[in-house]
C-alpha cells in the first residue's frame, strides 16, 4: 500500500509540474506577441512619419497630386453646372435652346411646304436617275424596232408599243413607287435601274408617309379652326335669338 501511495503522489507532482510548464509557455508566447505588436506599431508610425516627411519624393504622392487636381476641377465644373441649371427638376433632360415665338410659327407654317418641295425634288432626282439607267437601253430597243418595222408593213403585223423612258413617264413611275400604288407595265430592264428602284423605294416610302402625316395634321388643325369659327357664329346667333326673345316682351310694356 505504501508503494501505491508513493506512485500516486509522484504522478500528481508530475501533473502539477506539467501544468506549470504549460502556463509558463503560454505566458511567454503572449509576451512575445505583445512585443511583436508593439514593434509593428512603432514601425508603422515611423513609416507614416517618413512617408509624410518625404512625400515630395514619393511616387505615390506624385501620382495622387494630379488626380486630386482633376477631381477638384470636376467638382468646380459640377458646381458651375448646378448654378446654371438651377430651377430644373429633371437632371436627365437636357435644356433645349429657347426658340422665339416668331421662329416657331415660321417653322410650323413653312414646314409642310418645305416637305412638299423636298418630295418634289426627290421625285425629279429619281426620274433623272431612271432616265440615266434606262434611256440608253430604250434607244437600243428602238433601233431594233425600227429595223423590224419593215417586216410589219410587209407581213401586216403590229409590234407592241414600247414605253419610252421620258421625264413624264419616269415621274409617274417614281410616284407609283413611293406611294405603293403600282407602276403598271413599266419597269426597269437594266441591273442598275432595278437596284436603284429598290433603294429608291426603301427611302421614298417612309419619306412620303412622313410628309403625308405632317400635311394631314395641318389640315386637321385647319378644319378645327374652321369648325370653331362656325360653331362660334352659330352660338352667337342662338344667344342673340334667346336674348331678343326675352327682351322683346319687356319692350311692349
Amino acid at each position: 500500500m505504501n508503494e501505491t501511495n508513493i506512485t500516486i503522489i509522484i504522478d500528481e507532482e508530475e501533473n502539477e509540474n506539467n501544468k506549470n510548464e504549460e502556463e509558463n509557455i503560454q505566458e511567454n508566447t503572449q509576451l512575445q506577441q505583445q512585443i511583436i505588436e508593439d514593434n509593428n506599431t512603432k514601425i508603422n508610425k515611423n513609416d507614416k512619419k517618413y512617408f509624410w516627411k518625404n512625400r515630395r519624393n514619393n511616387p505615390l504622392i506624385t501620382v495622387w497630386r494630379p488626380i486630386n487636381e482633376w477631381a477638384n476641377r470636376g467638382r468646380e465644373t459640377i458646381a458651375r453646372l448646378a448654378v446654371i441649371t438651377q430651377g430644373t427638376k429633371n437632371w436627365s433632360k437636357p435644356r433645349l435652346p429657347k426658340v422665339s415665338r416668331r421662329a416657331e410659327n415660321q417653322i410650323r407654317n413653312f414646314g409642310p411646304l418645305l416637305l412638299l418641295l423636298s418630295l418634289f425634288v426627290y421625285l425629279i432626282l429619281g426620274a433623272s436617275a431612271f432616265l440615266f439607267f434606262e434611256h440608253t437601253n430604250h434607244e437600243i430597243m428602238r433601233e431594233i424596232v425600227n429595223l423590224l418595222s419593215l417586216y410589219e408593213q410587209q407581213l401586216e403585223l403590229k409590234m407592241p408599243d414600247l414605253n419610252e423612258w421620258t421625264l413624264e413617264n419616269s415621274l409617274t413611275y417614281c410616284w407609283g413607287l413611293i406611294t405603293t400604288i403600282g407602276h403598271g407595265h413599266r419597269s426597269p430592264k437594266t441591273g442598275g435601274g432595278q437596284v436603284f428602284a429598290l433603294l429608291y423605294c426603301v427611302l421614298g416610302v417612309p419619306f412620303f408617309v412622313f410628309t403625308l402625316i405632317v400635311i394631314s395634321y395641318r389640315l386637321l388643325n385647319l378644319c378645327r379652326v374652321l369648325s370653331q369659327l362656325v360653331t362660334k357664329n352659330t352660338c352667337d346667333r342662338e344667344l342673340e335669338r334667346i336674348v331678343f326673345n326675352k327682351i322683346e316682351p319687356l319692350g311692349r310694356y
